[in-house]
């Protein structure tokens, strides 16, 4: 299990967002986004290099955190969680798949 003594105060402070979110507090996830995004938007600028598709895939990750913030486990990082849900997303996306939002009944098509 991950040591939080040894966690740099950035991290804490996304760990303690988190856990609010997970708590319910919504307000939490806008700013864990604008905290977090933008590490999100560069990782897939690197690997996506379109603009509007890699927006799309922010957006996709974010949903997908969404849905699984009750997994999080408040021991470990919150960024590496993130970026994981990032690099599904992407590759999703690399392989033509359509990906599909359930709630809002809308699709994501990733095209290369």
């Amino acid at each position: 299990m991950a040591d939080a003594m040894n966690a740099s105060p950035d991290d804490q402070a996304l760990r303690a967002l988190m856990a609010s979110y997970q708590e319910g507090r919504f307000e939490a996830f806008d700013e864990l986004y604008g905290l977090v995004a933008p590490a999100v938007r560069r990782f897939l600028t690197g690997r996506i290099r379109d603009a509007a598709r890699t927006e799309d895939v922010v957006q996709e990750t974010f949903l997908q955190m969404h849905r699984a913030r009750r997994s999080y486990d408040p021991a470990y990082p919150v960024v590496p969680w993130v970026m994981a849900w990032s690099r599904a997303s992407t590759s999703t996306c690399r392989h033509g798949m359509v990906l599909v939002d359930p709630v809002a009944r809308s699709v994501l098509r990733c095209r290369s």
